[in-house]
């Protein structure tokens, strides 16, 4: 007699809500732990809710935040064939202040997604002046006065882009 005919269906079951729990405690593969998002498939909607999560890179031990999904319209759309016909759009991952990542691809994951395969490039935040020269430093400072608030934290940028 084989091993699987002497487990009935409903310790089967229990096994697998077992291994599940045991995945999600970490006490063993969190195959249970996420959301797959397939990166052939996805729309900027499929990111939307991840706004504001923090995700693991792989190389870096900094955690990088989804800060927004930017949809571009692309006037191309119609004549790309059926299969891969999706707007354009791109995410911008924010991390601390002097991180770095040359542009390539890198797995990112998160408590609420499976690991991912991103091709990632670094930006730079819009400014009018370098926060390293004095107009930069006083438009910094003005920024958040003028916003009531204290200035915001000096961030690194990143894109993902999709086409």
């Amino acid at each position: 007699m084989s091993v699987q005919a002497s487990i009935g269906r409903r310790e089967f079951v229990g096994a697998i809500a077992a291994a599940a729990a045991a995945g999600l405690a970490g006490q063993g593969p969190a195959f249970a732990a996420g959301v797959m998002i397939n990166v052939k498939t996805a729309t900027a909607a499929s990111f939307q809710p991840y706004v504001g999560q923090t995700f693991k890179v792989s190389g870096s031990s900094v955690p990088f935040t989804l800060d927004s999904v930017n949809v571009v319209n692309d006037p191309n759309k119609a004549k790309r064939p059926s299969s891969i016909r999706r707007d354009s759009f791109s995410l911008i991952f924010t991390a601390p202040m002097g991180t770095h990542l040359k542009s390539g691809s890198y797995t990112f994951s998160s408590a609420k997604v499976n690991a991912i395969s991103l091709f990632v490039t670094e930006v730079r935040p819009t400014s009018t002046f370098s926060t390293n020269s004095t107009p930069g430093i006083v438009e910094h400072l003005a920024t958040g006065i003028a916003a009531n608030i204290s200035p915001p934290t000096p961030k690194a940028y990143f894109e993902v882009p999709f086409n």
